[in-house]
């Protein structure tokens, strides 16, 4: 679809912007875009290349670059709210010099693992199926559905009290992402969501 897009914009004379913030890995995605003629690609510097969440980068046409950063420091134009400090840059560079380097596959079959255990661990609770399924980006999340007459929780209701939770955890109200969960976290999201469920079935 993007190559499609790229394809109509170059063709018509319509700068294309991709944003690929959530489309890593591959770490090919890095320069897929710009090499199939993209005019921007937007990247987020958080989620896989794990640097500070407020850094992203910008990458592609020079000029357009250029005018973007007619928003930047010191103007006070529509970017300064989103400004990003001198530390979080060198903080996203490290993280990406990192990420480059990094045994991809090595990565996945490590999330896919945390992920498969954290199936395992949920799949007895009645009304709950905690399945272990690959995604469109390569790599495998928790599924989670329910029963509502065993838990009476819509999705909304079960994401808002996780969140507001303790631990809190963010649920997408779809999937439980293991992708950038520490090593030994996935035990805590574990536990959290077995306690959280098993005390819903007992005041259903």
């Amino acid at each position: 679809m993007p190559d499609e897009i790229i394809e109509i914009g170059n063709r018509k004379g319509v700068p294309v912007m991709i944003d690929m913030a959530s489309d890593l890995p591959p770490v090919a995605n890095l320069t897929r875009f710009i090499k199939a003629g993209a005019d921007l690609v937007v990247i987020s510097g958080g989620k896989a290349i794990r640097g500070p969440n407020s850094t992203g980068i910008l990458a592609g046409r020079k000029d357009l670059i250029k005018a973007a950063r007619l928003h930047n420091a010191p103007k006070n134009g529509i970017g300064r709210g989103m400004k990003v400090g001198k530390e979080e840059i060198i903080g996203l560079m490290t993280a990406l010099e990192r990420y480059i380097k990094l045994d991809e596959a090595e990565m996945i079959a490590g999330w896919d693992k945390k992920a498969q255990w954290l199936a395992d661990q949920l799949r007895d609770i009645p009304g709950l199926q905690a399945s272990y399924e690959m995604n469109t980006f390569g790599y495998a999340d928790v599924e989670l559905t329910w029963d509502e007459s065993i838990i009476p929780l819509s999705r909304e209701e079960v994401m808002k009290r996780l969140k507001n939770g303790n631990p809190s955890i963010i649920y997408d109200a779809n999937t439980v992402r293991t992708m950038q969960l520490e090593e030994g976290e996935e035990i805590l999201v574990a536990n959290r969501l077995r306690t959280f469920f098993e005390e819903e079935i007992k005041k259903g």
